[in-house]
Parts: structure tokens; sequence; C-alpha cells
């Protein structure tokens, strides 16, 4: 994973090196050291002498302290750190952030290819409803229909017993009235 981030934390170390770099010459240049300074002899004589007598600063004495300068401070290095750690985290962030934002384009597209068949779904539901509701209906007629015909047949159930208790009595030479009725009877009397 750290190949990702190589690009940018070299580009960010650069640009710190070289602020860094820049603000150390402005410190010298603001100081005053020079970066190589000739000797203007082999010993150091005159400046010892003068160092026991006056306490003037020696070649050592220079270079001891322009080494201190030149080296960074520990405050530094660890400003240095802290400033990569948090590039690194920053581009860790970003890194996590796209593949997020890949996962929810992913899951758009697969919402878009689903809301079709969905709405396919729906429709075909639909039509389910629909088929079901008519064989409901159907049904439902044919059952009347049936209740029709058992209350036509009880009805043809009850005029045959009737029409047999008739010829019941007829077979005993006796006519019911509710064989015929009396309004029957009389318009067949008055045709004979």
């Amino acid at each position: 994973m750290s190949d990702h981030y190589d690009g940018a934390k070299s580009q960010f170390k650069q640009a710190l090196q070289q602020h860094i770099h820049h603000r150390w010459n402005e410190l010298k240049t603001a100081v005053g050291v020079q970066e190589s300074r000739v000797k203007r002899g082999l010993v150091d004589g005159g400046g010892r002498l003068l160092n026991l007598l006056f306490g003037v600063s020696t070649q050592e004495d220079l270079e001891h302290v322009n080494g201190r300068i030149n080296k960074p401070s520990m405050e530094t290095t660890s400003i240095v750190h802290a400033l990569e750690v948090h590039a690194s985290l920053i581009n860790e962030t970003l890194w996590e952030t796209k593949a997020s934002g890949d996962a929810v384009a992913e899951l758009q597209t697969a919402f878009a290819k689903i809301k079709p068949e969905a709405w396919k779904m729906d429709n075909k539901m639909d039509g389910v409803v629909k088929e079901i509701e008519r064989q409901w209906i159907a049904t439902t007629k044919v059952g009347d229909a049936f209740r029709q015909i058992g209350s036509a047949v009880r009805w043809i159930e009850e005029v045959m017993d009737n029409f047999a208790v008739g010829l019941a009595a007829m077979a005993m030479e006796r006519l019911p009235a509710t064989l015929f009725p009396p309004l029957q009877v009389q318009a067949a009397l008055k045709e004979i």
C-alpha cells in the first residue's frame, strides 16, 4: 500500500527540505556565517594567543558553532517526522475516500440495473393479482350458479314428491285439493 503514497510523500519531503534549507540560509546570512573561510596561516597561533589574552574565538570554536548550527535540532527532526506522519495519514484518507466513492458508484450502477427489473416485477405482480381477481370472480359466479341449480333441483324434488302423492291419491281414487288448485278446477269445469 505504500507504493501509492511514495510520490506524494517524497514531494512533501522535498518541499519541506527546501523550506528548511531556505530558512537555514536566511539564518546564516543574518548571522554572517560564511560557508568556507580560507585560513591565513598554517598554524593558528595568533588566534590561540588572542583567545588566551582577550577571549576571542578560535577557528575550532567557530567550526564547533557552525557544526551545531548545520545540524538540525531534535525539535526540527520531530516536526519533520510529525509532518511526514500527517502527510501519510492524509494520503491514506484520500485513498480510502476514493475507494468509498468507487464503492458508492458501483452501488449506484447496480441500483440502476435493478430498478427496471423491479418495475417489470411490479407489472407482472399486477397481472398476477388481476388474474387471481378474475378467477375469484369466476369462482364466485360458478358457486352462485351451483346454488341456483341446487335450489332448482330441490324445487323439482318437491314437485315430484307432490306429483307422487297425487298419483298415489289417484290410485286410491281420491284427488287431493292441492293437486289441482280451485281456480284451475273451475276453469276446467266451465270448459266442459
